[in-house]
């Protein structure tokens, strides 16, 4: 029998895209592995989204090509930074806009990958899961374990050394965010949205609404597991339905309808566009006490920069809202994400990001330094901002924001 290993890194989508090629193999009579030296198979998942993710990802390519298993990377990463991976790989590749295409690699699966049912929960590798996925206690659960604890202490002495946070899948124990004891509904691919900075979408494409129907069909079954606690996943949420004739709320409106017992714990990336566009519904759902936090990215508190960055906020309409969703329900969470050091950013522009961010009083703040990633339309936007401004910014910020739970993502591209 045929042995395989999986390892991913990156966002909770990739970890779903992970979990759904693991029970893809496995109904296909392929065998699980704890270990990459024993597997025929290795299957690496990787998203591109910064810097350290992407030297990650390489570091682990080149260790997984040492080993005798046939490597296939899955994921964001070839094609958002190509030359960085075509100098480390060369062979079996599949984008993640292209998942389906995974079938090519195994003609001779009698169950292909499109027919496979969603992933509901995100493929981990901690040490805890490890014991969760061999179901009994054995000299080599035991072993991997323990080497996963060891691991575990290495990356926080390597985090507190580097000043970056110790990574999960959030970035935030216990933080606003994904959770894999809740049970996951990835109810969009793709993103509506082509933000300047981001090339993101040549790996995601654009958006691609889940069927109501089906969607729902996975809220039955997570009900059945006696599930009650749901995450939304989406890198676009707020654009759901927009292809197949429904919304956001509607959706969220007919999950809740389910079961009285359910609640909607955290739904991902909710633009702000679509949170001021659809505020008398949310605060209407989220009245109900039934839907409990989501993260809403707004970036930059700039008009100007926003421009740049092609996206679009009333920022009144956003403050208005924010206000009147805590009003209606005072325990909702609200995090968010904002960019420091965005080409062309002045003093003026970073004041006014600081500004929204005092204003809105937001649960958690995701603060990241900007990153040029390659293709992107911001590489030709001029000046660049120096890096020695940008880690004052970034410091600024974080200061500002004193005893506001924060992502500090500090890992930017070195400039001249």
């Amino acid at each position: 029998m045929k042995k395989f290993f999986i390892e991913a890194l990156g966002c909770a989508l990739r970890e779903l895209d992970a979990e759904k090629i693991k029970n893809w193999l496995l109904a296909n009579g392929l065998k699980f592995t704890l270990s990459s030296g024993e597997a025929d198979y290795i299957f690496f998942v990787i998203c591109g989204l910064n810097k350290e993710r992407c030297e990650d990802g390489v570091n682990r390519i080149q260790s997984f090509k040492k080993m005798k298993g046939e490597l296939i990377v899955v994921g964001c990463l070839p094609i958002m930074h190509p030359d960085m991976f075509k100098k480390a790989f060369s062979g079996k590749t599949v984008i993640t806009k292209e998942i389906e295409k995974i079938d090519e690699l195994f003609p001779e699966f009698k169950i292909k990958f499109k027919d496979t049912p969603d992933a509901n929960r995100s493929f981990v590798s901690t040490a805890t899961d490890l014991i969760q996925i061999t179901r009994r206690f054995t000299r080599a659960s035991i072993r991997l374990y323990i080497d996963k604890i060891f691991q575990t202490l290495l990356e926080a002495k390597n985090a507190v050394i580097s000043g970056r946070p110790l990574r999960n899948v959030e970035g935030l124990v216990g933080g606003i965010g994904f959770d894999n004891a809740y049970f996951s509904l990835r109810i969009s691919d793709g993103c509506s949205w082509s933000c300047s900075y981001c090339s993101m979408k040549k790996a995601i494409g654009s958006a691609k609404s889940k069927p109501i129907k089906t969607v729902l069909e996975e809220v039955r079954r997570g009900v059945a597991r006696k599930k009650y606690k749901f995450n939304i996943i989406s890198s676009d949420s707020g654009s759901y339905g927009l292809d197949i004739g429904s919304t956001l709320p509607q959706l969220l409106k007919e999950i809740l309808a389910q079961d009285e017992r359910i609640v909607i714990e955290f739904v991902q990336d909710l633009n702000p566009f679509f949170l001021c566009k659809y505020k008398d519904e949310l605060v209407k759902l989220i009245l109900t006490g039934r839907i409990k936090s989501t993260s809403t990215p707004f970036q930059s508190g700039s008009e100007r920069i926003l421009g740049l960055m092609n996206r679009r906020l009333d920022f009144f309409e956003f403050k208005q809202a924010i206000k009147e969703i805590k009003k209606a329900n005072p325990n909702f969470k609200f995090r968010t994400q904002v960019i420091i050091g965005f080409p062309s950013e002045t003093e003026d522009d970073f004041l006014k990001t600081s500004e929204i961010l005092n204003h809105c009083r937001f649960d958690e703040v995701d603060l990241f330094a900007y990153y040029e990633g390659d293709g992107t339309v911001s590489q030709g936007i001029v000046p660049k901002v120096s890096v020695n401004i940008i880690s004052e910014r970034m410091n600024l910020a974080r200061g500002q924001l004193k005893g506001t739970p924060i992502r500090f993502i500090s890992n930017y591209q070195e400039r001249k």
